[in-house]
């Protein structure tokens, strides 16, 4: 099963600063996966819609060298939601808080580097990158059954490698879900197809062949400890390890797409000449 954070992450206590009206609250920053603290990193405690008292609607705090932070003043009734300025990190859990609260159960703030938008990404070294989809997505019927068969536009060569290290982040309730790794399984000999179609060595998505009439439909095997599935309040992240699959080409689509992202994992095959196909 894939591993999913999705607790509070908080080391803090609230200590009610001389009246009941307003509290304060302290915490600890746990960056994860080499996330970065900027210099100028602030967390912003936001009170909840409908709060009217000018002076409770809004709270901010800078960190220290190691993370810590405090926030002063914060309103009792009033439930704050916490943020941070930089929005290319993730604070995961329920960032929610009580103003003026007694107690804070002792907890961590894990700190997850992350994208502003929905996407695919590739994360080394603590740096998050966007990338964008390799080719097209084509289609061919195979012969008798017209089974369809997609194959990639380009051959793979230029495909983006997840290095020893890195990550690869989904970002996304939808991208989490609907994208879907499938092997590019490469053909070293010329195929027939419906239609008098002909195709030269090439790579095919999830489909071995043994002949023009016979193939084996073939699946992705990915390592679910090699994955960690992060909630932070309503976006969800999955990062994926440089060794949760076997070394090879991929696919990743989803159903109906017509282009794809194209990712190797682990040392790469002896390259092939590229080329472009109808």
């Amino acid at each position: 099963m894939i591993r999913s954070r999705s607790y509070t992450a908080l080391i803090a206590t609230a200590v009610l600063a001389g009246c009941s009206s307003s509290g304060t609250y302290q915490g600890q920053l746990e960056p994860q996966l080499g996330a970065a603290l900027p210099d100028d990193l602030r967390i912003v405690a936001r009170a909840e819609a409908g709060t009217t008292d000018m002076t409770c609607l809004s709270f901010e705090s800078a960190m220290d060298a190691a993370g810590a932070f405090r926030l002063d003043g914060l309103c009792e009734g009033i439930t704050y939601t916490l943020g941070l300025t930089d929005k290319g990190l993730l604070i995961e859990g329920n960032h929610k808080i009580q103003g003026a609260s007694e107690e804070i159960p002792p907890t961590l703030m894990r700190i997850w580097p992350s994208s502003a938008g929905n996407g695919v990404a590739m994360l080394t070294d603590g740096v998050l990158k966007s990338i964008s989809t390799y080719t097209d997505v084509k289609r061919l019927e195979l012969l008798e059954t017209q089974e369809a068969v997609l194959y990639p536009r380009h051959k793979p060569n230029g495909s983006m490698l997840v290095e020893d290290g890195a990550h690869l982040v989904l970002t996304g309730q939808a991208t989490v879900e609907r994208l879907v790794f499938q092997p590019l399984v490469e053909e070293t000999v010329e195929r027939s197809f419906h239609d008098s179609y002909t195709l030269g060595p090439h790579f095919y998505v999830g489909l071995k062949f043994s002949s023009d009439t016979e193939v084996e439909r073939l699946e992705a095997t990915i390592d679910a400890a090699k994955v960690t599935d992060v909630t932070g309040g309503s976006t969800v992240v999955r990062y994926i390890a440089h060794d949760a699959l076997p070394p090879g080409h991929y696919a990743l689509m989803g159903e109906g797409d017509t282009r794809m992202y194209t990712i190797t994992f682990g040392p790469q095959p002896a390259e092939t000449v590229s080329e472009n196909t109808p």
